[in-house]
């Protein structure tokens, strides 16, 4: 009686183990056949920075309708930036993950444009050290745009950091911010880096055959922009090269300088430029 309660037991145990095998492999077969799916292009991962004075929520809404609205992409990684410099990142990059995003965010939002692109950098060669990332698309809005110019620049041909493709830029005021009273209501060492001809954007045009001429890039501006004018917005022609450089005007004028990333017009070009295959625009 006793052998036979064992037999039961074994037997139970021995189907539970197989049901469990069974259902890893297949699991391990359906992740294996998701990434192989993917295109390269696919896995690349997209860094958003946001502006002056920007927070978490700078991109929060943005990110979120990528994800749950459009099923465009997902935000895996949040990269942290205190005000001594230090980082931290929560989230991860997973294999399988189509359009992976990644948000950074400075505690120190009002920091000078050298400042913040030093932070920036110090994010980009973790990215590429501990995560792997060997290419990268970026999407800056505001003087987060000036911030990245920086960066890239900075960067041109190391191989410690990830090789950028793409770029975007939202109302990134290339020529100063135009808004008359802005210096008057706005405090921090970045206001005078924002100043139409300070010596941050200067330093951008003087560097600029510094800057990649692989790298594609879309300026976004807007005419209801009463920060930055469409003018300074597409500045960037000035620093990339005609045959990498594209812009695109948001008509509207009720879209704001801060509601560019909360409409579904920049969404759409973002998407456009980023991930839409090249065969939709009608390219070889």
């Amino acid at each position: 009686m006793n052998i036979q309660k064992f037999s039961y037991k074994s037997i139970l145990v021995g189907a539970v183990v197989i049901v469990g095998l069974i259902y890893l492999l297949i699991r391990s077969t359906q992740v294996q056949s998701q990434n192989s799916n993917l295109d390269p292009e696919d896995k690349i991962p997209t860094v958003f920075v946001h502006g002056y004075k920007g927070t978490f929520n700078s991109f929060k809404t943005m990110m979120n309708r990528f994800d749950q609205q459009y099923n465009w992409g997902k935000r895996t990684l949040l990269c942290f930036v205190d005000k001594e410099g230090n980082l931290t990142f929560k989230g991860s990059l997973p294999i399988g993950q189509k359009h992976p995003l990644i948000q950074v965010v400075f505690e120190n939002n009002r920091a000078t444009i050298n400042d913040t692109s030093f932070w920036l950098q110090k994010i980009m060669k973790e990215l590429k050290g501990k995560y792997n990332v060997d290419q990268v698309y970026l999407v800056a809005h505001s003087m987060g745009g000036l911030v990245t110019t920086q960066y890239l620049e900075n960067t041109y041909g190391s191989s410690d950091y990830p090789v950028p493709l793409k770029f975007i830029t939202i109302s990134t005021p290339f020529q100063g911010v135009t808004k008359e009273s802005y210096d008057k209501v706005n405090t921090g060492p970045a206001v005078a880096d924002l100043k139409p001809g300070s010596q941050a954007q200067k330093r951008l045009l003087e560097h600029r055959d510094q800057f990649d001429p692989t790298i594609q890039v879309l300026s976004i501006g807007a005419m209801g922009d009463q920060v930055v004018s469409v003018e300074s917005a597409t500045g960037m022609r000035d620093i990339a090269r005609p045959e990498q450089y594209k812009e695109s005007i948001i008509k509207d004028q009720s879209i704001s300088h801060s509601g560019l990333h909360e409409t579904e017009l920049v969404d759409r070009l973002i998407w456009q430029f980023l991930w839409t295959p090249k065969k939709m625009h009608g390219e070889n």
